[in-house]
This record gives structure tokens, sequence and C-alpha cells, in this order.
């Protein structure tokens, strides 16, 4: 995995004042997108998010939502270069300090890390959400559920329409009464501890760019039924309790969902 840029990320990283930068390539996450971490002579660093051609919409995405993150006083990555068109955006770095390595390195700051987790989701949940996101159903949700069944060779087809079929009809118990605003892939090891700023914003926020509109406690469920992680029942309550007392929500329903 080479850090170099290239001709064309060079030639974008010159109109904002990256062009000599030394580059590093970061790992990437379960996407087409890739990243570089640009440091500068001077000793400040940057994160060069890059797309394929085909997917410049994602991009946007990501811009749009960013921005109405940081309207409502969330922290997302401030956005230091973009030129319409092309596959590159230059964002502010958070560092490496995710909230999944700090979780292993000192699990006694689980119950701190998490309620700052938890009250982002409150935070986000309580707020108009932007009206261009796309609303799941039902019938999407329970889809999503046997897509990786797609990955297994032979995979019986009638299964997953089985499978499918009873998710769906068991998410029709949701207290899914107004969907809210929903990161979709909300755990540990995609939020940055930001140990420099206080409240809210010690969470640093990364990919958002698939938000849409979901039941109230999916994201809630991704953070803390994360199978990544091993999280204790009394964390994992505590959180639910707090969220059901912030958000005003009935703590049985809840837990059901």
């Amino acid at each position: 995995m080479t850090g170099e840029l290239t001709a064309s990320q060079r030639a974008f990283a010159k109109q904002f004042g990256w062009e000599n930068a030394h580059a590093q390539a970061l790992a990437g996450d379960a996407s087409s997108r890739r990243y570089k971490r640009l440091t500068h002579d001077n000793g400040s660093t940057a994160i060069l998010m890059i797309v394929p051609e085909y997917d410049i919409a994602s991009l946007e995405r990501f811009r749009r939502v960013s921005a109405w993150l940081t309207s409502e006083g969330l922290n997302a990555p401030d956005e230091l270069g973009c030129e319409p068109g092309m596959p590159f955006l230059l964002i502010e770095d958070f560092g490496d300090d995710l909230f999944a390595t700090r979780l292993d390195t000192s699990p006694d700051q689980a119950r701190d890390l998490y309620g700052v987790a938890t009250d982002v989701l409150c935070h986000a949940g309580r707020a108009t959400p932007p009206d261009d996101l796309p609303k799941a159903s039902f019938t999407s949700l329970g889809q999503t559920v046997v897509e990786p069944l797609e990955w297994y060779p032979g995979a019986d087809l009638e299964l997953k329409y089985e499978l499918a079929t009873a998710v769906t009809q068991s998410l029709k118990t949701l207290n899914f009464p107004d969907p809210v605003f929903s990161f979709r892939d909300f755990h540990a090891e995609n939020i940055v501890f930001c140990a420099e700023r206080s409240g809210l914003a010690q969470a640093g926020l990364l990919d958002f760019q698939d938000a849409f509109l979901a039941p109230i406690a999916y994201d809630l469920a991704s953070l803390l039924r994360d199978a990544r992680r091993e999280i204790s029942e009394s964390i994992r309550s505590a959180m639910i309790e707090r969220f059901a007392e912030t958000a005003k929500l009935n703590r049985r329903d809840l837990d059901r969902d």
C-alpha cells in the first residue's frame, strides 16, 4: 500500500497548499473509499479521502451530512478542500485514537466512552434530519439482514427469502412512528476520541455518508450489540437506560426494539 500521491492527487492538493506534503496510506474501510494522511512541512496534518470516479456522489453525500452534523453541534471533520467533480476531498485529521483502541487499552473508560457515544445518538435523534436522506422500510431492513448470505457459495435462495420475510415481520413490532437520523454504521471503530475537546465534541465522527432515516434504536443497537466487541451487560443496560431517559422513551419498548 503506497503512500505517495499520484499526479492527479498532487494537483488537487496543490490548490490548498498541500502539494509538498508527505503522504501515508491509511487502512481503508469496507467500501471503495481510500484514505491518505498528509503531513505538511509545518507539522499539521489532514486526511485525503479518495473515491473511484464512478462514486463521486458519495463525496457529496459526505459533505452534506457533515455540514448537517456540524450545524447540530456535533463533531464532524472540517472540510479543508474540495473541487466539484473531482474524486478527492481534503478533511480535518482527528488522529488515530479510536474509541475502539481506548476500549482495548483502557477498559476502565468504557462507561464514559459509551456514555459520550450514546449522548451523540440522543442529540442527533432529536434534531430535525436533512430532508434528502433515504428512509428505511421494514422490507429494506429485512433484506439487509440476509445480504451477508450473498457471500456464501451455494446459499439457499429459498432460505434467504424465508429469513428476509421473517425478519421483516419481526421488525414490524418496532417502535417506529417517526424515523430519525441514523449514521447507519455507528460503532467504536468509527468514532475518534478527541481528548482536547469536551462534551459531545469528544466524539470525532467518521463514515456517515450513507446516513438514512431509521428506527430510533437502530444506531443504539449498532453501538451496543457490536459484533466486534465484548460489552458488559451492565454497561449495555446503563446506556439503554440513559438513552431512554434522555429521549423520553419507554425503557421496556426500547429494550424490545
